[in-house]
């Protein structure tokens, strides 16, 4: 693998690699900044690793699969033999679809910046992060509106996740709320793209979710049995065996 770096200090050639940042001018200066900087890197590098091993173990099992659907022949011993091949190699590559995500929220590890958190169906923007009050900002950031509807949607965010640091959760839940009001009708008349709003929307309404504790629309079940620990859901059916009707003295008085 091409590389550059320091002396006794290589670094790989990760260019292209999701979320990879290269080092700054000062960092490449100077020996103990880029110190740190590898010491920062060394889980995205060892991920990079694990992601091109998976490519290469999928690209061969294609090549397998075309290989077998070139023969042309009428043995049926043979094509029986070629066919259970065929079926198992369609299995391992399924497999190798799957490999790469350790939570089961379908996000690779390569792009999954919480790789020990399931988040499918709370993640709106796919970066593999359950959406919470405190990545509001990030979205509204990165999210292209008019200047007016940023500012305005940004004092939300910040609000929202301000009341959520401070183990307020209804305030924060009632900001979510009125931001993604908010979001409808800046998309309604054009200050944000439509495809925009939906996702700004759905990541206010999972934050909020998240807030209260409210985690049902979670759906992880990876192979080994590992599911996302939550708050648990709060729910108004009584526990079993607990009567939570006042005796009719009491009713009385």
């Amino acid at each position: 693998m091409n590389g550059w770096g320091l002396p006794a200090v290589e670094v790989p050639d990760m260019t292209g690699y999701p979320g990879f940042r290269p080092p700054t001018q000062a960092e490449l200066g100077d020996r103990s900044s880029m110190l740190s900087y590898l010491e920062e890197k060394d889980a995205d590098i060892e991920k990079y690793r694990a992601h091109r091993l998976l490519e290469i173990a999928r690209e061969n099992v294609e090549g397998f699969i075309r290989i077998i659907d070139t023969y042309v022949g009428d043995d049926p011993v043979e094509m029986q033999r070629l066919s259970d091949v065929r079926a198992r190699l369609v299995e391992e590559r399924n497999f190798l679809e799957t490999a790469g995500d350790g939570d089961g929220d379908g996000v690779l590890l390569d792009e999954d910046l919480c790789p020990e958190e399931c988040a499918r169906g709370m993640d709106a923007d796919l970066d593999g992060c359950i959406d919470r009050a405190c990545g509001l900002k990030e979205e509204v950031l990165g999210t292209q509106m008019w200047w007016v509807a940023r500012m305005v949607l940004l004092q939300k965010a910040r609000l929202a996740c301000w009341m959520d640091k401070r183990n307020k959760p209804r305030a924060a839940a009632g900001l979510l709320w009125a931001f993604g009001r908010l979001v409808r009708n800046f998309t309604r008349i054009g200050w944000i793209a439509p495809g925009d709003g939906e996702r700004l929307q759905t990541f206010a309404k999972n934050a909020r979710n998240a807030v209260l504790g409210y985690m049902g629309s979670l759906n992880c079940a990876p192979a080994g049995g590992w599911m996302e620990e939550s708050r648990p859901a709060r729910t108004n059916k009584p526990r079993p065996g607990v009567n939570r009707a006042r005796p009719a003295s009491a009713r009385m008085r």
